[in-house]
């Protein structure tokens, strides 16, 4: 994928979640999961993971996952976030 295209994905993430900022994604093309339906071709998506860790309230620390679905355009089709 193209320096340019990871850049304009990751100035996306970090205009809606800012702790991703600094935070290098890990890059990996997206595979159709078992069962699912082949609606879409998900051949030339890929999927960015950051990993952050937060602070509770209580102080303990937890890893945070953002993961956004890119088209090879650089399209963003999905942002989710775990705990």
């Amino acid at each position: 994928m193209e320096k340019q295209i990871i850049n304009k994905v990751n100035k996306a993430v970090n205009s809606k979640f800012p702790e991703t900022k600094g935070v290098e994604p890990k890059i990996k093309k997206q595979s159709i999961a078992k069962g699912s339906p082949q609606k879409l071709d998900t051949s030339k998506n890929y999927l960015f993971t950051y990993q952050i860790k937060a602070k509770t309230v209580s102080n303990k620390t937890i890893k945070k996952y953002v993961r956004a679905v890119v088209s090879e355009t650089g399209k963003i089709i999905k942002i989710s976030v775990s705990k």
